[in-house]
């Protein structure tokens, strides 16, 4: 078995609200049931333009049911994303502050400018690898957000050392 070792590595982020939007967003619609859903009512909302009074064979007598549905998912949906997004990040200074993680063998350890972390990989829920983020999860709930362009040349180096760590974890 090859074991991994590496002494420290260093790395800094500051999210902008423009990028957490982004994430919020794609974390929502990336959700296989999202897109099923989605898509139904997308289907749903076309049939109800053009055949509205015949909806009744779909749905019986309460075809205002999927038609409201299909609104909030499509129109209210994203502005409630949007307004809570916007919403955590006002008011978590945490959020957007600079922060440096540091990884080791041992740990993760991450200061920002009014806090220090450290946990032991074992403590570390999950990791995913999206296209534009790592997302480190301390639960199913709760994640720290790592832009990838943060980690530099360093990223294959880190997707080595979680492989090495046997983690539940998602990388490209």
């Amino acid at each position: 078995m090859h074991v991994i070792t590496i002494k420290k590595m260093k790395i800094e982020t500051r999210l902008d609200f423009k990028s957490y939007i982004k994430l919020m967003f794609s974390l929502t619609y990336k959700k296989p049931i999202m897109i099923f859903i989605i898509i139904y009512l997308l289907v749903v909302l076309v049939m109800a333009i053009f055949i509205f009074s015949d909806l009744k064979f779909l749905f019986g007598e309460t075809y205002y049911i999927p038609l409201f549905l299909a609104f909030y998912i499509i129109i209210a949906l994203p502005i409630l994303i949007y307004f809570n997004a916007r919403k955590n990040f006002s008011t978590n200074g945490l959020i957007k502050e600079k922060i440096i993680y540091e990884f080791t063998d041992d740990k993760i350890c991450h200061t920002g400018e009014t806090f220090y972390s450290e946990k032991d990989w074992t403590k570390v829920y999950k990791i995913v690898e999206m296209k534009h983020w790592i997302l480190i999860y301390q639960s199913r709930q709760i994640a720290n957000l790592i832009p990838k362009e943060s980690f530099g040349d360093n990223l294959m180096e880190f997707r080595n050392l979680v492989r090495s760590k046997k983690i539940k974890a998602k990388l490209k």
